[in-house]
């Protein structure tokens, strides 16, 4: 490497070029005018170096050199549309197991107690004794804390009344009428709508079989009434 040679390297300043680096440090070792050129070249870059430390960086370079390097650095991976569908799928699946599982259903918390309610209608003979009532409206005034009324209207209006009881059952204070059709008893319960364990819209009739009988239950003026024949 001869000085004209050193002096066009020392301005580029290419160090990823080893051999021409090495090549430019042994001419400088050879020749006393490229050395103090290159003593006088590294004292001009230490002393640019130490002004440009002393100055404050403008606020809208800074800002763009962070975007800079943030628009140079590798962009978040971008997933399918595939994969986003079938992660949405497993976790709708894994939220649906935790429902059926973990959480009781409003369905299943209506079958058990209605099937409460008809093991206690089959009771009715054997352990339920039931008081005489001779005027409804006034028996339940007296006997029933929550204030219970009969539905509008049923079909068990024409019924013969047996009777009527306050019981407990699933931990709700229950009123029991007792009819008769046709040699067989059929049960009206009466219990207040905050105590029942199982979510129930107003005016829907949700019916089902419980020990061989049917069971409706239904919501009605802030009570839930369940028939059972």
């Amino acid at each position: 490497m001869d000085c004209k040679q050193f002096q066009a390297w020392l301005e580029q300043r290419d160090l990823s070029d080893l051999s021409e680096a090495d090549r430019a440090a042994r001419h400088k070792i050879s020749c006393f005018n490229c050395r103090e050129l290159a003593a006088k070249d590294e004292m001009l870059d230490k002393t640019i170096a130490r002004g440009l430390a002393k100055e404050r960086l403008p606020d809208h370079l800074e800002k763009l050199v962070v975007l800079n390097l943030g628009a140079g650095s590798s962009s978040p991976r971008r997933f399918s549309p595939w994969i986003i569908k079938g992660a949405s799928a497993a976790a709708g699946v894994i939220a649906l197991l935790l429902v059926l599982f973990l959480v009781p259903s409003d369905n299943t918390a209506r079958k058990k107690f209605g099937s409460a309610l008809a093991l206690d209608h089959i009771e009715l003979g054997r352990k339920h004794p039931v008081d005489k009532v001779v005027n409804l409206p006034d028996w339940l005034g007296d006997h029933a804390q929550f204030g219970a009324t009969l539905p509008a209207s049923s079909s068990f209006y024409g019924l013969e009344l047996i009777g009527a009881r306050i019981c407990v059952i699933g931990n709700c204070t229950t009123v029991h009428l007792v009819y008769r059709d046709s040699g067989r008893f059929v049960s009206l319960y009466i219990i207040d709508a905050k105590q029942v364990p199982a979510a129930l819209q107003e005016g829907k009739t949700y019916t089902s079989s419980a020990d061989g009988l049917q069971v409706k239950l239904w919501r009605e003026n802030h009570q839930v009434y369940a028939l059972i024949s």
